[in-house]
């Protein structure tokens, strides 16, 4: 700029704070350099303009604020003593208030309706669930502490189930407590209400509807001098009875000393028939003169009789028929009937040996000498039947008949249609050389055990039980269809089950409920799903759908429902995570992001297992202090078995916060663009 006039140079419209402006220094001869700020600064005697051009305003006289104008935030109050705001003030961080601060109105968004205002720990305001008013209810959750008096100016309610009261002293106005006060008392709700005294065991006062009257657990002991009522008239009390008692049946009155039964012996009319049992006769009191001639004493009062001729044969209860416990007596014909008689015998009872009267039988003369020959039945010939023996054509019971020996079988039957034995053959009887070639032979009659001899059928296997067979293996599985003997299902260990083909195991499901597609053990304990990945270009899992509309491949569910999802549209794959606005509350718009984002560590690293690759990320712990839900397990976690259970972040959870940041950035940049074109440099 050396040789060019001042009056060339173009003019300055709104000059900025920083703008440079060449000042001759007198006192050194040289020309230097200031800013509009710094000049500014001198002219009012209280701005100081540091060399980066930024104006620091230590103190400014209230008189040399203007009216408020556009973007200006402050001015001069009415009274000219003070300053005020222009508009409202957004305040994004903390308003530290010095003194006193009076606003006409306040609102804190992250309060909520009709909850109670309180002071918190640090003096900043919060409110809570359990402190809450409606405009004319306070509600209280929980428990309400009052540590001095309380006095409550109007009625008192209290909802709930129970109410303690833990005073040592209640003092009640009221002259009549009500008790079971319900909407529309009847003897039913009144059942059982009463008042209980705890003690070791319960005291107490009930009302029982079953037998309408009020019972107590205890004894009731009144004072001296005192004495039971009924509608005001004495009826008991500790020495006699009320004078109004005139129907009274005493059961008890004591040992009476002295004094007489109504001034005379006791007369039979007053002693009740009950009254006088056998406890209060004495033995041998009464002799054969109390007892009138027709006295009619039952036989079970009678001792046995021994005396004879006691008793007649005529005696009523004397019979002719075999009845037990009654007197024998002979009929008109010098007989009776009776039982099995066990006596001495008289004549030659005991030694004969015939028979007096020969009898015969079946034709045959017997006199019991010796035996006889009974012709159709020991000897030739045949008897002469009565009844319907000759023209009979059934048993008169049925009778068992059993096939015994190799061949065994058993029937009932009268034999009125003939009768059929059903049969079973003994276990080995039958040998192979017994069956022909053609039998057909039902499999539960087959042994389940053919050791080396091979089953073969051109038709279906079928088994309503179980079907053992040998392990085998992935080259020679145990089933296998046709004559393919290197594709089929094999046992590869105990609970474990595996499917071949061409002898190379494809699936296996062992015996923690592992599926093993293409490998023979578990990558890890973590999983029950284990596919390996064959290439570059061949994944480990597909899924196809028929169509290009949205279609999902895989959802993610708990207990909550569907929390997730893979879908695919005509072009695009979309893995999605539930979010729908119904699932959500306590929304609140996310402050401090840019804060938070800024104490985000990003780091260039590589991975142990891949060394020659260096990539940008985070440690995972970082991010969780900053970001807990992009980030799951535990910094320095172990198992049981003290190996490593390694952390893992999934960056997508990273989006709002960062976005949040983007958008306080973007505003900024915005403010600042429109204080450029406010000032004429953008």
């Amino acid at each position: 700029m050396a040789n060019v006039k001042i009056s060339q140079l173009t003019a300055l419209t709104t000059p900025a704070a920083a703008d440079l402006v060449p000042v001759t220094d007198s006192s050194a001869s040289q020309t230097k350099r200031t800013t509009v700020g710094e000049i500014v600064g001198i002219i009012n005697g209280d701005v100081d303009v540091a060399d980066d051009g930024a104006a620091t305003i230590s103190e400014l006289p209230v008189y040399k604020l203007q009216d408020g104008d556009a973007r200006q935030l402050l001015q001069t109050d009415a009274a000219g003593l003070g300053v005020e705001w222009t508009s409202d003030v957004n305040v994004p961080g903390t308003l530290d208030v010095i003194g006193e601060a009076t606003l006409s109105s306040a609102a804190v968004s992250d309060l909520t309706d009709n909850r109670v205002v309180i002071a918190g720990v640090s003096g900043e305001l919060e409110d809570s669930p359990n402190l809450t008013f409606s405009g004319t209810e306070l509600g209280i959750t929980g428990t309400l502490d009052v540590s001095s008096d309380c006095t409550i100016g109007g009625d008192l309610t209290v909802e709930g189930t129970t109410t303690t009261i833990e005073s040592q002293t209640i003092t009640i106005k009221d002259k009549n407590i009500e008790l079971g006060v319900v909407p529309s008392p009847t003897n039913a709700t009144a059942d059982g209400g009463g008042i209980t005294l705890k003690g070791s065991t319960d005291k107490t006062i009930n009302w029982i509807d079953s037998t309408d009257a009020w019972t107590l657990s205890e004894h009731v002991n009144i004072a001296s001098a005192k004495e039971y009522r009924i509608d005001g008239t004495k009826v008991l009390d500790a020495t006699s009875l009320g004078g109004a008692v005139v129907s009274s049946s005493l059961t008890s009155v004591g040992t009476i000393g002295t004094g007489v039964w109504n001034g005379t012996a006791i007369a039979t009319a007053y002693i009740a028939d009950s009254a006088v049992t056998s406890a209060k006769i004495a033995d041998g009191a009464i002799v054969n003169a109390d007892i009138n001639a027709s006295a009619a004493i039952a036989d079970t009062k009678l001792a046995a009789i021994s005396t004879s001729g006691k008793v007649s044969n005529s005696a009523t209860t004397a019979t002719a028929v075999n009845t037990a416990g009654a007197i024998v007596a002979r009929d008109g014909s010098g007989n009776f009937a009776a039982g099995t008689v066990t006596a001495d015998l008289t004549g030659n009872a005991s030694t004969a040996t015939a028979l007096e009267t020969a009898r015969n039988i079946g034709g045959v003369s017997f006199d019991g000498t010796a035996s006889i020959n009974l012709p159709g039945v020991n000897a030739a010939g045949n008897q002469d039947t009565s009844g319907n023996a000759a023209t009979s054509t059934a048993l008169s019971s049925a009778r068992n008949f059993a096939v015994t020996g190799d061949v065994t079988g058993t029937v009932s039957s009268d034999l009125t249609g003939g009768a059929s034995i059903a049969t079973s053959i003994a276990s080995d009887v039958i040998v192979n050389a017994d069956v022909n070639a053609s039998a057909a032979i039902a499999g539960t009659k087959i042994d389940p055990d053919f050791g080396s001899q091979a089953v073969t059928t051109t038709g279906l296997i079928s088994a309503n039980g179980k079907v053992s067979f040998p392990p085998g293996t992935a080259a020679l599985p145990s089933l296998y269809p046709g004559s393919d003997t290197s594709t089929g299902i094999y046992s590869p260990g105990t609970d474990q089950v595996g499917i071949s083909t061409n002898g190379v195991a494809r699936l296996i499901t062992d015996d923690s409920g592992n599926v093993l597609i293409g490998v023979a053990v578990p990558y890890t304990s973590g999983a029950y799903l284990h596919v390996p990945v064959a290439g570059s270009s061949r994944g480990a899992w597909a899924s196809s759908s028929g169509s290009s509309s949205s279609r999902k491949h895989m959802r993610f569910e708990n207990p909550n429902g569907e929390v997730g999802s893979i879908s695919t549209s005509g072009t695009a794959t979309s893995f999605t995570t539930s979010s729908d606005y119904r699932l959500k509350e306590n929304i609140v718009p996310l402050t401090d992001a840019a804060d938070r984002v800024n104490q985000l560590r990003v780091h260039r690293f590589n991975f142990l297992a891949d060394p020659d690759t260096v990539v940008d990320g985070f440690l995972a712990h970082e991010a969780q202090a900053i970001v807990p839900e992009c980030v799951t397990g535990t910094k320095d976690e172990v198992d049981e078995n003290g190996n490593p259970v390694y952390q893992g972040i999934d960056q997508s959870k990273l989006v709002p916060l960062l976005t949040a940041a983007l958008q306080n950035a973007i505003g900024e940049i915005e403010t600042v663009k429109q204080r450029l074109t406010d000032a004429g440099i953008a």
